[in-house]
């Protein structure tokens, strides 16, 4: 060690800190997960890692398929140099977010929707990641980060449906953006744009059953692609967390098993009484689908749930073993 390193007491070497694997919270669009991220990221350890990074994962994480499309990935398509460029990247996020600036944009955005966090314990901070772009790439995740952890929402096929529908018309509407549902099981939408605009495809708002069939393929791909990783992972009911909000935040804690130096404020987090914003329609989150949807969308939905049964009993099996036993 050099004299002015001894006399300014500088280490040779910088400290070194392990890389907290990210927990990934998934869910159909429309299923809560922009609520659940909010409420999760008031906790100390838990920051949110940009809104859902759709740009990061599709330049340099490995996401495949060109920039209007979302497909299904699993551990075949696993690269080392996009765990390096993911890990890179989440790195220098905690970092930058350590800034004041940082602070300050948290602090504006707990202001405007009176949630979300601002300070953090930064040596023991985890990434999070809400995306529903990710829950047709579970494998993946697992093979990236083996030690992370998911925490997962499904919504009732009515209400969902409902509510995506809403959202599409909306989405076309004020920024002339379609979506279709590609062939390939297990595949999310593929936005329409100027670009691809001659793809001779029924889009979301053309044809209704499409979106009853992403449901179906979604959910039942996110699930079972659940069961065969090893990682650790909670299954939430939308209604649940609406109706619940106390019990099921509570058991989302105990899923984490963060620091019990937080304990006093997961207390405050889980008993915060939360308004349900939605973003499409206003009413009762659990009941306006009987109102949004009309009497032949309700039937397309009964017709695919019936076809699909076998799909539709393992999602709702699954949601139904992953509630707390009274």
């Amino acid at each position: 060690m050099g004299y002015l390193s001894k006399i300014l007491n500088l280490p040779t070497e910088k400290p070194a800190k392990e890389f907290k694997d990210p927990i990934f919270l998934i869910g159909l669009m429309r299923s809560g997960t922009t609520l659940l991220m909010h409420a999760l990221s008031e906790h100390p350890q838990l920051l949110k890692v940009g809104f859902e990074l759709n740009a990061m994962w599709r330049e340099i994480g490995g996401l495949k398929g060109d920039k209007y499309s979302c497909p299904r990935l699993t551990e075949d398509d696993f690269h080392q140099r996009y765990l390096k460029n993911v890990v890179h990247y989440f790195s220098d996020y905690l970092a930058e977010s350590k800034t004041i600036l940082r602070h300050l944009s948290r602090y504006d955005q707990r202001r405007v929707h009176g949630s979300g966090g601002v300070f953090y314990d930064w040596d023991n901070v985890i990434p999070l990641n809400k995306s529903p772009h990710l829950s047709n790439k579970v494998r993946y995740l697992a093979k990236l980060f083996p030690r992370a952890k998911f925490v997962v929402l499904v919504r009732p096929i009515e209400s969902q449906c409902a509510s995506l529908k809403k959202h599409f018309q909306n989405t076309e509407i004020q920024k002339g953006k379609e979506y279709f549902l590609p062939d390939e099981d297990g595949s999310c939408w593929t936005k329409l744009d100027s670009e691809n605009k001659n793809i001779a495809r029924k889009t979301a708002n053309e044809d209704f059953s499409s979106i009853v069939k992403s449901w179906i393929s979604l959910n039942h791909t996110m699930l079972a692609d659940l069961d065969q990783v090893d990682n650790g992972n909670i299954i939430v009911d939308y209604n649940d967390l609406v109706i619940n909000q106390a019990e099921t935040m509570e058991r989302i804690f105990q899923f984490l098993s963060l620091d019990p130096k937080h304990k006093l404020k997961e207390i405050k987090i889980v008993n915060k009484k939360r308004k349900i914003h939605n973003t499409t329609t206003k009413g009762d989150p659990l009941t306006k689908w009987k109102k949004n949807l009309s009497e032949v969308e309700k039937v397309v939905i009964t017709d695919l749930v019936t076809s699909n049964k076998e799909k539709y009993d393992y999602i709702n099996k699954r949601v139904s073993d992953a509630k707390p036993k009274s």
